[in-house]
This record gives structure tokens, C-alpha cells and sequence, in this order.
């Protein structure tokens, strides 16, 4: 049994098998292996994870981000889980990351960085914007889940996508694009819906992210 297996199911005893295989590892000094073995295994999985939402097409790809991020969120529940002594002991003594805050790292540098999902993540809230600009009705449940993933990962420190989505901003309305570069990127989404920072113009009503 691997320790670090990225879990999407297990009952509690396979929870209790791998925590104290954990345990012993980083007992034994083998916390290098262990923790090198959860970069890795973390890595592969968000790399497959990437390929799935890429291939997903249309309306159907904030719905898969969307998915692969909660389920990633209750893996990384359960991989904390099991990972707790090392987490305490090898991780603090030894300044590395910590689980969850690495599984945080490697989502937003596997998975939303990847080119094709980064463009067209930014390609789609832009397409959003536009629309609620426009009158037009948008999905505002998938846009809350998108825009509160966006805002956990800047919460904790992760915002090189702030960076790329506002590096290209040259593809939305003049109006708009005023909007969003006078603030953070997680902030912008949180902005009031009266449309303030557009002057005469109504602004996206984006839904604020639950605290």
C-alpha cells in the first residue's frame, strides 16, 4: 500500500493502514522518500486530471474544473489525514511545504497553469463578463464555484494566474478592462454588483465567494 496514494474513496481502515505506514516511514527516517513520494504521486494525478479537463468541450469545461477541484479538495482532506506525523515532525523540521498547502501549489502550477486550461479559463470568464455586460443570463452557480477556487488558491498565496489573466485583457471592452486592472484578481470578482468602477456602464455582476 502506498501511503500517498491520491485518494477519491477508502473506508476508515484504509485511512488507519496508511497513517500508520506514515508513521513508521518517518519513525524510521524515511521522511525524504515519503514526502519525494507525495510530490510525485500528486503531480502524475494532477497531470491526468489536466488531460481530462482539457478534453472537456464548451459549457462542459467549468463544469469538469469545477469537479476535479472539490474532488481534489477531499483527497487532499484525506491525504492530510494520513500524512498528519509527518506533517508535524518532518515537514516543520525540515521547512518543506505543508500537505495541503503543496497539493494547493501543485493544482495551480499543474493543472490551472497549464496553457491550454489557463486560455481558456481566461477565455471563458471573459465570454461571461461579455455576456452579463450584455443582459445576457450566465451561470452564476459554476461561476461562484470558479470564482471561489480562484480565490482560496489567492488566499493562500497562489496568484500567477492573476497575473496571466490580466496580461492579456486586451481582448475585453476598454470599460471593462479599467475595471479589473484597478484591483486584484480576486478582488475585482468580489467587487459590488452597482458596477461602480465602470462609470456609466453596468459591470459584471460576478457572485462573491462564500467566506
Amino acid at each position: 500500500m502506498n501511503p500517498v496514494d491520491h485518494p477519491h474513496g477508502g473506508g476508515e481502515g484504509r485511512t488507519k493502514g496508511g497513517r500508520r505506514i506514515a508513521y513508521n516511514m518517518v519513525l524510521f527516517q524515511c521522511g525524504d522518500k515519503l514526502y519525494s513520494g507525495l510530490v510525485e504521486t500528486l503531480t502524475n494525478q494532477l497531470q491526468d486530471i489536466a488531460r481530462t479537463i482539457e478534453a472537456a468541450q464548451g459549457s462542459m469545461f467549468l463544469v469538469e474544473l469545477n469537479k476535479q477541484w472539490m474532488e481534489h479538495n477531499r483527497s487532499l482532506e484525506m491525504i492530510r489525514d494520513v500524512l498528519m506525523y509527518m506533517d508535524r515532525t518532518y515537514v516543520h523540521k525540515n521547512n518543506k511545504i505543508r500537505v495541503h498547502d503543496l497539493g494547493l501549489k501543485l493544482w495551480q502550477e499543474q493543472v490551472l497553469l497549464a496553457p491550454k486550461i489557463r486560455d481558456q479559463l481566461r477565455q471563458t470568464l471573459l465570454e461571461i463578463v461579455d455576456k452579463d455586460q450584455n443582459g445576457e443570463t450566465v451561470d452564476r452557480k459554476i461561476l461562484g464555484t470558479t470564482t471561489q477556487m480562484l480565490a482560496d488558491l489567492e488566499k493562500e498565496g497562489y496568484q500567477e494566474f492573476e497575473r496571466a489573466f490580466v496580461d492579456n485583457l486586451h481582448q475585453i471592452s476598454t470599460g471593462t478592462r479599467d475595471y479589473v486592472v484597478t484591483c486584484d484578481y480576486g478582488s475585482c470578482l468580489k467587487k459590488d454588483e452597482n458596477g461602480s468602477q465602470l462609470g456609466d456602464k453596468k459591470g459584471p455582476s460576478l457572485p462573491e465567494p462564500e467566506d
